[in-house]
């Protein structure tokens, strides 16, 4: 008997596991984040913490992109906008506390290195001031660029194991850039970049598991009016606080340039994601999902070199070589990415982030290529190793050089590790989505008005037209018009059971004519009672007795 319980106790704590597997690393994890921010951190007192006080601006802006212009770009599902902003609010607060103690310990191990007697280094508590925030705000960025490749296919508790790792990797490539002295004040390389190399290389190793039939998948994909609203006002939010995010670590002049630089570089992307968006289109319409993330490719591509450029003109050109180019990708890259590869990249960041970066990166290079050597003065009164402290003894093609070589390291660093992660990530233990895709009824408790049936798959589902081609419910206004005789027409089903939406093509179907006598306008509680009964959810009540009431007057105004 006693050998008999063993596995039983075993099975339920491991079925224990599955079925709250989030709540249980969740709870473990923020129970040891307390712990070692208890021993490891500490606030400095004295001239650095005044000096961190004054950013507070800085951080301020960066966070609300982290938070609300990410958050409502993720809304852009019809069917997973509560997922998007949940699961992004999710990775903010996670990883902004884990990315403060990487970071800080990837700089004790670099400075323990470096020191004679090494146990002096890991004495040094890490200092939590708002640039220390403002840091760990870029890492968080570097996560949330990521999971825009994996929207829709992953788990709670899948978001926390992916954010951990590359949480880990990220800080360590930031570290490396230091000690190589490259500059990347915006991220292009560091931040976009490997946050796009590395999401996408998890779409590589996860694979997409709704094409593969677990679960009904590809056809979530859609957006809707409403949803691509949202996502635009989450586009309008990091347009605004992207001069913020570019030089929130930068002081004086250099921080002036940035801001310039970059609203310069992110306007002139904005131009040209609106021209070659109606180019592609033959001059007929804009696309949406150009307008909400080509518009922002000025702004990543320019965050290596923002600081560098003393003339406008290549911030406003780099910026709209990369609004440019970002269209181009979502109308050629994405495709070719999910056809030819199997990588189904759901918010695009191959063509917003990636490619982009990739400029951003060359540009930053060319830029301390073009320079010039360290004791020539570069602007102003200031000699140039008086701005960048990493060009003493280095010429301006040697920086260059380093840009480029910083460039490499962060793409194989962050294919390497996302492959990997991609790879756990499929395991049992880490709880793959295996229905549900891109759908909020895999992780909440989604109310009626929100349900399937209030956003058909299809037409041939009998209850609802594709949205944008109906009124209200999914009533086509045409399918209900008044006959020659004066009579309205009512679309029944071969069941019999009458149907206020446009039935399929396929569905049989017979033509009842209804007596206008016999049809007033209901009253509220009795046309409460005829839409109950067929079906109709409360939320689309007033927008069909508008239809019917307008049938009605048109049929009175014939007689």
């Amino acid at each position: 008997m006693s050998g008999d319980s063993k596995p039983a106790a075993g099975h339920e704590a491991e079925k224990l596991f599955y079925t709250n597997g989030f709540s249980t690393f969740g709870f473990i994890w923020q129970l040891a984040m307390i712990v070692l921010f208890g021993l490891f951190t500490s606030y400095p007192s004295g001239e650095l913490d005044r000096k961190g006080e004054n950013n507070y601006p800085m951080f301020q802006d960066t966070h609300i992109m982290m938070v609300i212009g990410f958050g409502f770009l993720y809304t852009l599902l019809k069917r997973y906008a509560w997922t998007g902003v949940a699961y992004n609010f999710i990775v903010v607060v996670f990883v902004l506390q884990w990315a403060i103690l990487c970071q800080g310990f990837w700089t004790v191990v670099m400075n323990a290195r470096k020191t004679e007697e090494n146990g002096s280094a890991w004495e040094t508590p890490i200092p939590l001031t708002m640039d220390t925030l403002i840091n760990g705000d870029y890492i968080v960025a570097t996560v949330l660029v990521s999971f825009g490749a994996m929207i829709g296919r992953l788990s709670a508790l899948q978001c926390l194991i992916m954010g951990f790792i590359e949480t880990v990797v990220a800080t360590a490539n930031v570290i490396i850039s230091f000690e190589l002295k490259v500059y990347d004040a915006g991220g292009s390389m560091l931040i976009h970049t490997f946050g796009a190399a590395f999401g996408l290389a998890v779409a590589c190793a996860y694979g997409d598991r709704a094409k593969k039939g677990e679960g009904k998948g590809e056809s979530r994909l859609a957006t809707s009016r409403h949803n691509g609203t949202f996502a635009m006002i989450g586009t309008l939010f990091l347009f605004a606080f992207w001069p913020s995010f570019n030089s929130a670590l930068l002081k004086g002049e250099a921080q002036s340039r940035a801001v310039i630089n970059t609203t310069l570089s992110i306007c002139c992307s904005a131009v040209a994601a609106f021209i070659v968006s109606k180019a592609k289109l033959h001059g007929k319409h804009f696309d949406m999902e150009h307008v909400q993330n080509s518009t922002l490719a000025g702004g990543v591509a320019i965050g290596a070199a923002c600081d560098m450029l003393k003339n406008p003109w290549g911030a406003m050109l780099t910026g709209f070589i990369a609004g440019s180019v970002s269209v181009l990708g979502f109308s050629h890259l994405t495709p070719m990415l999910k056809k030819k590869f199997g990588v189904t990249d759901t918010c695009g960041i191959a063509s917003l982030h990636f490619m982009p970066g990739l400029i951003g990166g060359v540009a930053g290079a060319i830029a301390m290529g073009v320079m010039g050597e360290p004791k020539t003065e570069w602007h102003g009164n200031h000699h140039i190793e008086e701005e960048f402290i990493g060009r003493i003894g280095r010429t301006a093609l040697e920086q260059g050089g380093y840009q480029m070589a910083m460039l490499i390291i962060s793409l194989v660093f962050a294919l390497v590790s996302g492959f990997l992660t991609g790879k756990l990530l499929k395991l049992d233990i880490c709880d793959p989505v295996k229905t549900h895709f891109y759908e909020d009824a895999g992780s909440w408790h989604v109310p009626q008005d929100a349900s399937d049936s209030e956003y058909p798959e299809t037409v041939e589902n009998g209850i609802a037209v594709e949205e944008g081609k109906g009124v209200g419910m999914g009533v086509a206004a045409s399918t209900m018009k008044p006959s020659h005789h004066g009579q309205v027409h009512r679309l029944t089903t071969h069941t019999g059971t009458t149907q206020l939406s446009t039935p399929s093509i396929t569905t049989p179907t017979t033509v009842q004519p209804v007596p206008i006598a016999d049809s007033p306008p209901p009253s509220p509680p009795d046309g409460a009672i005829l839409l109950k009964n067929a079906g109709v959810h409360s939320t689309h009540l007033g927008e069909a007795l508008d239809v019917h009431m307008q049938v009605h007057d048109a049929v009175m105004s014939q007689n």
